[in-house]
């Protein structure tokens, strides 16, 4: 058989997304796909054309914009066979013509695949081993790993590369295979899962074998040995070892069957590690040293028993299964209160416009939860796509989306709501999701907040000279005692606001002067005045020139994310950052700030942080 060398080969890769309502385990999957696999950085320059299949109308993962990477979105729920499909067919489209004629080798890959777990090599590619294998054997296509699934050899069903042409396309894409009385092309709309599974799953395999050609995978040396393999090694079992996580590169953490499970997590703790060391993150939550007893189980939407299934696979309580499963699904779990922070509640600004709770939003709110604040939630979104209500430990309140100035409307509205409801706290923190918190850490942010409240009746975390002295945004906290003030000055003020600027020359530049002239004292985390290099620069505190000297000062606790994730390209944030921002993206092939498509900030192309400045 004739194989064109992979290196200079062009290769098409579509891969399949969607999100689980209240689970992250996608997500990790295809950021670290993003983040590492298509990092050029890492691996020798192959020609790779990707498209992602988003599946369903949300996605909490930022997705890198990049010529050679095209996203399509479909709002219907359907199986990977159907995606990938679409996805060829977008690119005979794209380039009027088969795919054959554009395309050396077709990889196609879901988000139930982890990986890829190899070491970044510039000389190599995580395609490389599939490819050589292929050659090796003189097979068409090569998997992770391959099974016998009733009586038929089956590659992976989560991730193979094929070496393509006309007849191997019109095989998968247009010829039907008949399977224990499923009929039905490999590629294309499944009538359900066990349609999925046989003409999908086993039928690529087999349509193959039956055309007289061979296939392979990284773990077994030969078809042989497949049959000769007494149990799923992929599956959990005693004898997982590290043979399964060196050789296949992919693997698939999780098996699920229905609405249960075909096995036990596989090797989830050590690819996690994996991600976690090669995208240099750190779990805020880690220095916490949780134990069974720190969540509140009780929220998971699970039930609490599920009978045996032919695996038997099962559980008698929601703790059993977080402790066998849901960890690995990376549940949406809030912890258990500390009670760090007494007597304060917070009032929580929120607004999607794809009605999602995104990760770092959750993260800072379980942090919050934890520390003890009471959390007043409203959110300008109409409902959530990703999370039930139920699985929050506090209350979630929508109201109207009023465009610019609807979290200060926010704002007053908690505040009224505590004053009617005779409610009485030390302290009360105004927040919305703009702030990314705590980027150096739970102990660090509490530290802070305690350390502040000294000597004031109010503070906030950036001071800036900038207009008139005033403190930015948000988060501020001030004493309950500030609260008739606060609900004077913004019933006399938003109503004077009409267009986007008065929000910040009306009310933010003139909430701290305000406060100020009843002589309540204040006091920031990060002031201008003490940084270097500002006189010159809009925005000074947030300018990506200037932020360097404060984003790692142990005493910063959030940032304006926005403003500035498309100059993190340096390496210059706290491995606590990179945990809340692990379904982000840093530089400018992400989300690009509005102060730079307003000209106030350089080009985050081609920045490059200055250290010495």
């Amino acid at each position: 058989m004739d194989f064109k060398d992979i290196n200079n080969s062009k290769i098409a890769l579509v891969y399949v997304y969607y999100e689980r309502k209240n689970q992250q385990k996608n997500q990790t999957n295809f950021s670290f796909f993003l983040k590492y696999a298509l990092d050029n950085k890492n691996w020798l320059n192959l020609n790779i054309t990707y498209v992602f299949i988003i599946n369903g109308t949300f996605c909490d993962v930022t997705i890198p914009k990049r010529d050679n990477i095209h996203v399509l979105h479909y709002p219907n729920s359907y199986y990977d066979y159907e995606g990938w499909k679409n996805g060829i067919i977008y690119l005979c489209k794209l380039n009027d013509s088969e795919l054959w004629k554009n395309y050396d080798y077709l990889c196609l890959m879901n988000c139930s695949t982890c990986g890829p777990f190899m070491n970044e090599n510039k000389n190599s590619h995580w395609l490389i081993p599939f490819y050589e294998k292929m050659v090796k054997t003189n097979s068409i296509i090569c998997g992770p790993y391959m099974n016998i699934i009733f009586g038929y050899p089956s590659i992976s069903c989560h991730m193979s590369l094929i070496k393509i042409n006309n007849k191997i396309m019109n095989l998968i894409m247009r010829t039907k295979i008949n399977i224990n009385g499923y009929k039905n092309t490999v590629l294309g709309k499944k009538q359900n899962k066990l349609d999925a599974c046989l003409t999908g799953e086993i039928g690529l395999s087999k349509i193959l074998i039956d055309n007289g050609y061979s296939i392979c995978c990284l773990y077994f040396d030969s078809l042989d040995d497949v049959k000769n393999n007494n149990f799923r090694q992929e599956f959990y079992n005693e004898n997982t070892n590290e043979y399964l996580f060196n050789t296949t590169i992919f693997i698939k953490n999780v098996w699920r069957i229905d609405d249960n499970y075909a096995s036990l997590p596989v090797l989830y703790n050590k690819c996690k590690n994996f991600i976690y060391e090669k995208l240099k993150i750190k779990d805020i939550f880690d220095e916490l040293n949780f134990n069974e007893n720190s969540f509140k189980y009780n929220l998971l939407n699970i039930s609490d028993n599920v009978t045996l299934n032919h695996y038997q696979l099962c559980w008698n309580s929601k703790i059993e299964y977080y402790n066998l499963f849901g960890y690995a699904e990376e549940d949406i779990i809030f912890p258990e209160t500390k009670k760090i922070i007494n007597n304060s509640c917070i009032i929580y600004a929120h607004y999607d416009s794809k009605n999602i709770l995104s990760d770092y939003v959750i993260q800072g709110l379980k942090v919050l939860y934890l520390l003890g604040y009471d959390i007043f939630f409203y959110s300008a979104s109409t409902h959530f796509l990703n999370v039930d209500l139920s699985i929050l430990p506090f209350n979630i309140t929508f109201v109207s989306n009023d465009g610019p100035g609807t979290d200060w409307k926010i704002f007053n509205l908690g505040l009224k709501k505590i004053k009617n409801e005779n409610l009485n706290y030390d302290w009360i923190m105004i927040m919305n999701d703009s702030l990314l918190f705590p980027i150096n850490g739970i102990y660090n942010f509490a530290n802070t907040i305690l350390k502040m409240r000294n000597n004031c009746n109010f503070w906030g975390h950036w001071e800036s000279r900038e207009h008139n002295l005033h403190l930015i945004g948000v988060p501020i906290e001030f004493q309950f005692e500030l609260i008739d003030s606060i609900i004077e000055f913004l019933d006399e003020i938003i109503v004077k606001c009409t267009k986007y600027h008065d929000i910040i020359d009306l009310l933010e530049v003139k909430f701290t002067e305000y406060l100020v002239n009843k002589n309540y004292k204040y006091n920031s985390i990060v002031k201008d005045v003490n940084l270097k290099g500002t006189d010159a620069l809009s925005c000074p505190t947030h300018n990506p020139y200037i932020i360097n000297q404060w984003i790692n000062n142990k005493d910063a606790f959030a940032i304006k994310w926005k403003y500035c994730i498309s100059y993190l390209n340096n390496n210059v944030v706290s491995d606590e950052f990179n945990y809340l921002t692990k379904f982000l993206h840093y530089g400018p092939e992400g989300i690009i700030s509005k102060a730079e498509l307003w000209g106030v900030f350089p080009k985050s192309a081609d920045f490059i942080i200055d250290t010495n400045h």
